[in-house]
């Protein structure tokens, strides 16, 4: 049986604004916040060689210049159209 909601909890919280610093590197998770897309999506453009990344250990890390390229490019075929 379910627990009884609370005043607090029976209310919407408000999204936390996601700050994301500026650096060379970035985990999968803040390129995804950067690009806003989800994690499918990121790695499709990654196995397609459409976003640039770096391996560490276990571990894919998207440079900076990748991400800013990426949107350059999308942004070109956008105006071509």
């Amino acid at each position: 049986m379910a627990r009884p909601a609370t005043k607090n909890q029976s209310k919407p919280q408000p999204r936390a604004i996601k700050n994301v610093p500026r650096r060379e590197l970035y985990p999968t998770g803040e390129a995804e916040i950067l690009l806003c897309c989800g994690p499918k999506f990121l790695k499709e453009e990654m196995d397609a060689g459409r976003i640039g990344y770096v391996i560490r250990g276990r571990y894919r890390l998207v440079p900076a210049y990748c991400i800013d390229e990426y949107v350059r490019s999308i942004s070109i075929k956008a105006t071509a159209q």
